[in-house]
């Protein structure tokens, strides 16, 4: 009983700072522009690949934790983006790529660079085609991706930010699995809504 009592007391205490951080945490919405190319590898049998388009999005970013040496944010995107790609027997094909990501962010104050940060990703993503000529391909994956950015505070509450993001994994939206390995960059700004 008493090792059972230790255990959720310790609980307690493990978890309070995480919620009243949370609880009184710094919010951001924000908008971005996006580049992307996630056509760096080709299909195994047809050698497809996606080329570089451009999209845009919307996110939500809370502070989950501060230290003296580092940070830790939480990001939620929405992103949408267009491509094409080169189909066997069908020719240039449209995509359209809705891509929502839970974002890590880690901000290194030991670094004493001022708004440099680094993070993790987990995407979810839907690639939907597009050709008059055959049925139009579907799917969703889930893939990972690491960012590094740099932000700029040009107003009181106002972040202007450039981040360099690389995926990796692959689509089933085609004929057959195409990868959806690549870099992309991202220019937004974020506007806090609370201190």
């Amino acid at each position: 009983m008493t090792i059972y009592m230790n255990k959720k007391i310790f609980y307690i205490y493990l978890f309070i700072p995480i919620i009243s951080n949370t609880i009184f945490a710094q919010v951001g919405l924000g908008t971005k522009g996006v580049i992307n190319y996630p056509g760096i590898l080709t299909s195994e049998q047809n050698n497809i690949r996606f080329d570089p388009g451009f999209g845009y999005g919307f996110f939500i970013r809370h502070d989950v934790y501060s230290a003296a040496d580092w940070n830790l944010d939480f990001r939620y995107s929405a992103v949408v983006s267009k491509h094409s790609a080169k189909l066997p027997r069908s020719g240039d094909t449209n995509y359209k790529f809705s891509d929502f990501s839970v974002d890590f962010i880690v901000e290194f104050n030991a670094l004493k660079i001022k708004g440099l940060y680094s993070g993790l990703a987990l995407n979810f993503m839907s690639a939907v085609s597009s050709n008059r000529y055959i049925s139009d391909y579907s799917d969703e994956t889930l893939y990972p991706s690491i960012l590094l950015g740099y932000s700029y505070n040009w107003a009181e509450g106002f972040d202007f930010f450039a981040e360099f993001i690389a995926g990796f994994g692959s689509t089933k939206a085609g004929p057959e699995k195409i990868p959806i390995t690549g870099p992309a960059l991202h220019l937004g700004l974020t506007m806090y809504i609370s201190e």
